[in-house]
This record gives C-alpha cells, structure tokens and sequence, in this order.
C-alpha cells in the first residue's frame, strides 16, 4: 500500500503520512488504531511493542518461524513470497505479527515454493540439512532447465578435481568439508577437471 492510498483510506495527506514515517511528526494516538486498522495490524506492532510469548501455541509459533527463516533465506521480501502464494501481502504482516496463521492452510504450498519438506515447516522431521545443501539446492531451484543442466555438468566436473574430493568415506559420514575455502565462493568455471588433476 502506498502512502498515497493509505492517505486516502485515512482522509489524510501523503505528506503528513511520509512525515511519520521519518520520524518527523508522530500520529495522534487516536490515529494509530485507525492505520492499524487499514493495514490489517496492530497497534502494538505499528510500535514495535508486540511479542509473540502467548499468543500463538509453541508448535505453531515453530512453523511460523520456519518460514519466516526459509523465505529470509531464498532472499524473498515478503512481497514477493505472497504475490508468489498469490496471497494479498498483508498475509505476510499477519504472519509476522502473529495475528493470523493462515499459513498452516498453504504449508504444501509453502513447501515447495521453499523447497523445504513439509515434514520439515511442520516441525515433524528435525531440519538436519547441512547450510551448503540448502544453499546449493535454494540456488539450483531458481535456474531455468538450461541452467539446471549447466550446473549439474559443473558440479560433476568438480567432482573430477582432487582439491574437491571428499578424502574418504569417513569424511562423507562425518560430514566435514574444507574449511580453507570462504564457504560461497564463486565457481568461476575457469578451472577444468584437467587442470585440476596437475
């Protein structure tokens, strides 16, 4: 919503809207119910006061907050996480607010736009996906079937280079990984497996 439209739901100016929002004026007291009401919050939230202790049950509080960290972590705004549910984005304040939890009626929906398992959102399987998996597979999932091959040819070249290999099965169990190099390194495509291997 822009401060234009909200302007008008309220009967006020933009400019005295977009002075609140520098902290140049504050709304009346009275005022604040009246924006709560036409963002679909509370009033608590517009002041940054709210907390979740109570408000919703613990399981639940778990899923929302699982989401909130997945979508944080694809890079979505909260905007686009809705428009792309085709949900209206105050949803997404409402979820955050824990005013609402209409997500619980779209986690398969969740799911795979997140790419996380719904077993996984719902707190029913422990999330035991190592940090570089989910990284890798969040990025594979935003490429177009071209890139998709693409990025499987380069994984499996790099397979092909010692310096990437796993030394050994015990290595693979434990899950460890080479820790001299920054952990999002770019892949520059410039090194063949044949340059690996001098």
């Amino acid at each position: 919503m822009t401060q234009k439209e909200l302007g008008q739901k309220l009967g006020i100016s933009f400019q005295s809207i977009a002075q609140w929002e520098n902290d140049l004026r504050n709304p009346k007291i009275e005022t604040l119910q009246r924006i709560a009401d036409a963002l679909g919050v509370s009033v608590d939230y517009l002041l940054g006061t709210y907390h979740l202790k109570g408000i919703l049950e613990y399981r639940t509080a778990g899923i929302r907050d699982r989401i909130l960290e997945d979508v944080k972590r694809e890079g979505l705004s909260g905007e686009e996480f809705c428009s792309k549910l085709g949900l209206p984005i105050d949803e997404w304040f409402k979820w955050k607010e824990a005013s609402s939890t209409s997500y619980l009626d779209y986690l398969p929906e969740i799911s795979q736009l997140l790419g996380v398992p719904e077993d996984i959102l719902t707190g029913k399987k422990a999330d035991n996906r190592p940090p570089d998996r989910i990284r890798l597979l969040s990025a594979f999932d935003k490429l177009n079937p071209s890139g998709k091959t693409e990025a499987v040819k380069r994984v499996s070249e790099l397979t092909e280079i010692p310096r990437y290999q796993r030394s050994d099965t015990q290595d693979a169990a434990k899950g460890t990984e080479d820790t001299s190099l920054p952990a999002e390194a770019p892949i520059s495509g410039s090194e063949s497996p044949a340059e690996g291997k001098k």
